[in-house]
């Protein structure tokens, strides 16, 4: 691989081979493959989970890392994303994570040839590297043939780039897609999945619930966040309707009784911590370049 901008960017190969050395690093089936070079990680939007994951990951590597901090960098006097990448790659960074609020930024350093970029998180765009880590959890919980599985995503979806990275992954593994938006808009998605009014309507049938977190940085219109558990997120009694084995997620970061009732952070059901730790994994093997 070179480039990792998004999950369609990936060929069927490439996907199967990053999940399975994902997995077997998740698994701790193998010890960590060693590669030599420097990442930097240019977030240009606030980061504990993926900026922590993709340090440690490199880490494990055996690689440098190089955080930078963009509220003192270049981009403050202006130099836009292409050029600070292209001077971290002649100073001998060979690759480079980036999280940029805006859509496009990320895709259009397609085109660099000497520094691998991998997509950390764009604007509402995608985040593949969450995605293929939430793919691992599901597959260590129910072995790796997904088919004929259903996953529910339910929340702020319009404004979520790992709701598109889903329906980007997901249906390629035979997996049925059901959203639950926190709002009547139209979705502006691509990828086949069934929309409910209510969450309740689809409870039994969900082999997983993924809840996502309101997007207060990128709405016009906050919600009432003291009525949003009520109305849109998953409550105490919700988790009593699920199926046996059914998974509880979300990709973080979460605020208990606001998406998610808190006592079912700490449910047996629930996967968060497992997803995190699922991000170090897929990040070595997205870094190994394998």
């Amino acid at each position: 691989m070179h480039h990792l901008l998004d999950i369609a960017s990936l060929s069927d190969e490439d996907l199967g081979t990053l999940l399975t050395l994902g997995q077997n690093l998740y698994e701790h089936r193998m010890p960590d493959p060693q590669i030599k070079g420097w990442l930097a990680t240019l977030f240009y939007e606030p980061s504990t989970r993926t900026r922590c994951s993709f340090t440690i990951a490199a880490r494990r590597l055996g690689m440098e890392v190089l955080n930078l901090d963009m509220a003192t960098s270049a981009a403050q006097k202006g130099e836009d994303l292409r050029d600070s990448v292209r001077t971290l790659s002649a100073m001998g960074v060979t690759t480079v994570a980036v999280r940029h609020p805006e859509n496009r930024a990320i895709q259009d350093l397609s085109s660099l040839q000497n520094v691998r970029v991998i997509n950390a998180g764009d604007g509402t765009r995608a985040h593949p590297t969450q995605a293929l880590g939430d793919v691992l959890v599901m597959r260590s919980a129910w072995g790796h043939d997904l088919t004929n599985r259903t996953i529910v995503i339910c929340g702020n979806i319009q404004h979520s780039r790992v709701a598109r990275s889903h329906l980007a992954l997901l249906p390629r593994l035979g997996v049925g897609v059901h959203l639950v938006a926190d709002n009547d808009d139209p979705l502006d998605l691509t990828g086949p999945y069934r929309r409910h009014k209510r969450l309740q309507d689809i409870l039994p049938d969900a082999d997983a619930i993924m809840m996502l977190r309101v997007q207060k940085e990128r709405m016009a219109v906050i919600p009432d966040l003291s009525r949003y558990l009520n109305d849109f997120g998953l409550k105490e009694e919700d988790a009593k309707r699920l199926k046996s084995g059914a998974l509880i997620m979300h990709p973080g970061p979460f605020n208990r009784n606001v998406e998610i009732a808190s006592a079912l952070v700490d449910h047996p059901a629930c996967m968060i911590q497992n997803q995190v730790a699922a991000g170090v994994a897929i990040r070595m093997a997205v870094l190994a370049g394998v």
